[in-house]
């Protein structure tokens, strides 16, 4: 029988202290997975970088309390700006997107032996972003997205926090949403296809059955997640009430599931048939929960990170489950300082998870674990941490 994968956890510093001053924002993003080592893109405030990080084979067996107690047995080398990724100062990077070409048309998936062709893009606090269509490291072709409002250059708009995503099917296809303008703009390279009011600030939004070619959008506004056809932005699918307090993440599992959760600490999980709540994992965390990354090995698993906060968690969303206490969970780690970004492979559960101090911390096979997670304890997710 071939051995279980384990978890391995890798640490390195990337950035001064405190590169990133906003709570909450996706400030990393994945190129590639290899084992032994990474390429990713990180937001240093106003600018883009690309860091490679190389990690050891076989590191020694380590079970710490803290995250940040993790030795730094990882090495990163910074290179940048990127072109046409830098920003006025004071005009910080909110989120770093990076679509390999699985899906994408016209893209050669990262990794595959070939020419490494990958779309990259980034959206400033104010709604105004630049998508890149890489060859490797060299832009081979750039375009700017800006709000539907304005036609001004990208340092005479005013801020209030955005999200961009950037279409799976179509090369050109991004999507910009604005928490100060209410709304969730789709672009077409740098034309504005249509733009979606919400009734709510938009925290985030998300693709839904990204294997459609027109895949529904997620977004979470308020207390309510609403659901909008791409094809048919004029008014949503549905729009439900799920939680006490501000929703700040969104997110679909592999099977569609819509995953949701912010201030009030739970993670919600929404069926795509009939758009009800049908699980969640309450007291997922001791703040807010600012980000969700759902396991692509487990059905039901996700890991939350929090807000403001420097705490990371697994569990479980199922329909039934024995309510367990995060401190008991042995799926909880604690990092240097809060978070401001996190990624995941998209084929295996590596997660890179970015700090305000300027480390990056890596967990390989995240959900690898014991029988005891395969039946849905989430005590037991990630129970075994190596570095």
């Amino acid at each position: 029988m071939a051995a279980q994968p384990q978890m391995e956890a890798f640490k390195a510093t990337v950035l001064p202290a405190d590169g990133c001053t906003q709570p909450g924002q996706a400030r990393v993003a994945l190129r590639t997975a290899r084992p032994g080592g990474s390429v990713l893109y990180v937001a240093d405030r106003n600018a883009l970088h690309k860091v490679e990080l190389q990690y050891p084979d076989a590191p020694k067996r380590y079970i710490p309390s803290d995250a940040a107690a993790f030795p730094e047995v990882a090495t990163a080398s910074l290179s940048g700006p990127i072109d046409g990724h830098r920003y006025r100062k004071g005009r910080e990077i909110h989120e770093v997107v990076v679509q390999c070409g699985a899906l994408a048309k016209g893209l050669v998936e990262c990794g595959d032996g070939g020419p490494e062709e990958f779309r990259l893009g980034s959206v400033d606090s104010g709604g105004c972003g630049r998508v890149s269509r890489m060859c490797g490291d060299d832009v081979a072709a750039s375009w700017t997205v800006l709000p539907p409002d304005t036609d001004g250059p990208l340092d005479a708009i005013g801020g209030g926090g955005a999200a961009m995503l950037l279409n799976p099917h179509h090369e050109g296809g991004s999507v910009v949403t604005s928490k100060a303008r209410r709304t969730v703009t789709l672009y077409d390279e740098d034309r504005v296809v249509s733009t979606i009011n919400t009734l709510h600030s938009p925290h985030a939004a998300a693709y839904i059955i990204p294997t459609s070619d027109n895949p529904l959008i997620a977004v979470a506004e308020g207390q309510q997640v609403s659901v909008w056809d791409v094809a048919r932005a004029s008014a949503p699918v549905t729009r439900q009430l799920v939680s006490a307090a501000t929703l700040r993440a969104v997110v679909a599992d592999s099977k569609g599931a819509v995953l949701a959760g912010g201030d009030e600490r739970t993670v919600y999980s929404l069926n795509p048939r009939t758009w009800r709540v049908e699980g969640a994992w309450s007291g997922a965390l001791k703040y807010g929960i600012g980000t969700i990354i759902p396991s692509v090995t487990r059905s039901e698993t996700v890991f939350a990170a929090a807000y403001s906060d420097a705490e990371l968690a697994g569990g479980t969303c199922a329909k039934v489950t024995v309510k367990v206490s995060r401190m008991n969970s042995k799926a909880r780690c604690q990092g240097d300082a809060r978070w401001v970004g996190l990624t995941r492979a998209a084929t295996a559960d590596d997660v890179f998870a970015l700090t305000a101090a300027g480390s990056l911390y890596v967990f390989r096979n995240l959900f690898a674990n014991d029988d005891a997670a395969a039946q849905g304890d989430p005590s037991a997710v990630a129970a075994t941490i190596l570095t």
